[in-house]
């Protein structure tokens, strides 16, 4: 149903990314925060459930806390004695905001009562400012937090049986790779951001899932594409995701290459617990594949030419 409340709360959005990406001014920086996190609450709040207001609230005091810390970091930055310590609270307070390690506490308790569509904007919308604000900073310890933050999600990803807090943790080895990304260039960010968006907006189609073990009741032509989206997200060459992954290892192997090994790494053991869920998928449905489904082959049709598109067009430029 449409909503203009909703298409404001998304202009607000929009509105706070412009202004964060239009100024290299911290204040304009935290009122962008503040206008993004307004946004979307309204959002989160749009279900009306009780379980969709429970994580508003707990997502909202937890960025508040993350705010006003930024504004009192920005304040004592004006005394040169602390200035070194004030930015390492501004870059620590970006962590906490994304829920990378050591900070990543929240994350189940606030996705499990959003819904989809919230949760799709949760997992890259709400990403944008805090990357951005880090391309700004010089922050010694992002190698630590990178490489801790993989293996974490990877380990949490492991028996994991509500595909929302799967997501999360994937959310989390994602975020490792788009924090390496900001290090050699901004462009490179954006093209990782916007393909994990498109194979996030995916799951929209079934907004009524929650649990793997659900995936028994689905239909096998649904569980097939499912079955591409965990592809993607894996990384697995030839699709996009993997694709997401070679602009950042083309960049990083002269730029930082300790890094890019602990990144193969953990994306090498990410696609083995992916595949493993692959194989679980099957495992739960117990009929075949249904060759002359109609709408299969349409769904299947235009999500492959979207990333088809998507590809040639980023060869043509």
């Amino acid at each position: 149903m449409f909503s203009w409340m909703k298409m404001l709360s998304y202009m607000m959005m929009f509105m706070s990314f412009m202004v964060v990406l239009s100024s290299d001014s911290y204040f304009f920086m935290w009122v962008s925060f503040e206008l993004n996190l307004v946004s979307f609450c309204y959002i989160m709040w749009e279900g009306k459930l009780f379980s969709s207001i429970n994580s508003m609230m707990k997502y909202y005091i937890i960025q508040s806390f993350s705010s006003m810390i930024f504004l009192i970091s920005l304040i004592i930055s004006e005394s040169i004695q602390f200035f070194n310590l004030s930015m390492n609270f501004l870059s620590l307070m970006m962590i906490f905001k994304m829920g990378m390690f050591p900070f990543m506490f929240w994350l189940s308790e606030v996705v499990e009562g959003m819904s989809w569509e919230s949760l799709i904007m949760f997992f890259t919308g709400q990403k944008v400012i805090p990357f951005y604000v880090m391309t700004l900073m010089d922050f010694y310890y992002m190698s630590i937090i990178i490489i801790m933050s993989i293996f974490t999600g990877i380990i949490m990803m492991f028996n994991q049986m509500s595909l929302r807090k799967f997501l999360v943790y994937s959310s989390l080895v994602h975020s490792s790779w788009m924090m390496s990304s900001i290090e050699v260039g901004l462009m490179v960010w954006i093209i990782y951001l916007f393909i994990y968006f498109m194979m996030m907006s995916s799951f929209y189609l079934w907004k009524n899932l929650d649990s793997f073990f659900q995936l028994k009741y689905l239909k096998m032509d649904d569980l097939m594409m499912i079955l591409i989206i965990f592809f993607n997200l894996s990384g697995l060459p030839p699709f996009l995701g993997f694709l997401s992954k070679m602009f950042i290892m083309f960049y990083m192997w002269n730029y930082n290459f300790s890094i890019l090994v602990y990144l193969i790494m953990g994306s090498i053991i990410g696609s083995y617990i992916y595949l493993n869920y692959m194989v679980m998928m099957f495992f739960l449905k117990n009929y075949k594949i249904s060759k002359n489904n109609k709408k299969m082959k349409y769904k299947l049709f235009f999500m492959m030419l979207s990333y088809t598109l998507f590809i040639s067009l980023l060869f043509f430029f």
